[in-house]
Order: structure tokens, then sequence, then C-alpha cells
């Protein structure tokens, strides 16, 4: 929709995961959308809502910490599969880092540095591009801002988990 008004895009797309892309002329459109008026309403409507979403989902993410941001991109990709029926406790991370960074507003080495972070406090298993998210509660604790992620120069994996533990 960003490039609609001058018909010419300036923005690129990544799909999370594998997608079916369907690309209909303007005439197209036109021609089906003004022969069905309630057609029309709800590609209008559909359109506004995922406008107003993304632009919630910006404004969201700007006031975030770097941890928060991490934690709430895992768990909505989570949901994402979840409500696509399919297995949600780990996925392929289509995007690199640097594009996930770009995505959040992160450097590519703290979303690496995170992800180890994660790793290491056993809340999330990372190979390579595949993510296994081990435990849930901690990320949303973070993203609710109940807790900040432990400094990452404990060393003990057994004061690391303790650090975990939730009031």
């Amino acid at each position: 929709m960003s490039g609609f008004a001058q018909q010419r895009y300036t923005t690129d797309l990544i799909a999370l995961a594998p997608s079916l892309i369907c690309e209909f002329s303007m005439a197209a459109v036109e021609s089906i959308v003004g022969a069905d008026r309630s057609l029309l309403n709800h590609l209008l409507a559909y359109a506004s809502e995922s406008l107003a979403r993304a632009e919630h989902d910006q404004f969201r993410l700007g006031s975030m910490s770097a941890t928060q941001k991490i934690a709430s991109f895992l768990l909505h990709r989570q949901e994402q599969l979840r409500q696509a029926g399919e297995k949600c406790d780990q996925f392929e991370l289509l995007m690199t880092r640097e594009e996930l960074g770009s995505y959040l507003g992160l450097s590519m080495e703290t979303i690496s540095r995170l992800l180890s972070h994660l790793q290491e406090l056993g809340v999330v298993r990372v190979d390579k591009r595949l993510i296994e998210i081990l435990s849930e509660d901690p990320l949303r604790a973070w993203l609710d801002g109940a807790v900040t992620l432990p400094a990452s120069s404990c060393h003990k994996p057994a004061a690391k988990r303790a650090a975990l533990k939730l009031a």
C-alpha cells in the first residue's frame, strides 16, 4: 500500500515463512471491486487494519529495551505459528541477524549477543538459523518488564537459572 498513490514501491518485504504471493494488475482489481462494492469495503478494511497494526507494532518497538524487542519478536513469531496450526516452539529464522536487527532497531552484534545470552540462560536453543524456544516464561517476563536480563558476566549455570526465577 505504501506505493499506491505514486504507483511506485519504495519498500522491500521479507517473508518470515514460506509464503504465496499473488500479483494483480490495478486494472483487474478496479474491474473486480467495481462490480462488487462489498469486496472493496473488505479490501479497504483489511488494508487499514494491517497498516494500523504495523504502525502500532513499530511504535511499541520504539519504546522497548533491546531485550524486550527480541523477546517480543520471538513470542510474536511463536504465536503466528501457533495460529497457523504449525509447530511453534521451533522455527527457522529466515532473516539474517542484520535484517532482524534492522527490523527491531538493533545492531547485528546486539542481536547475536542477545540470542547467545538467551541460549546461555537456557531460554532458547540457537543452531545457525534454527531457533527453539525452551522456556516462554522468561521471555514473557522480560517483555512485560517484570525482570531484566541477568548480566552475562555470571558464568555459573546454576546462578543464571536462579536469576531467572520469578517472584
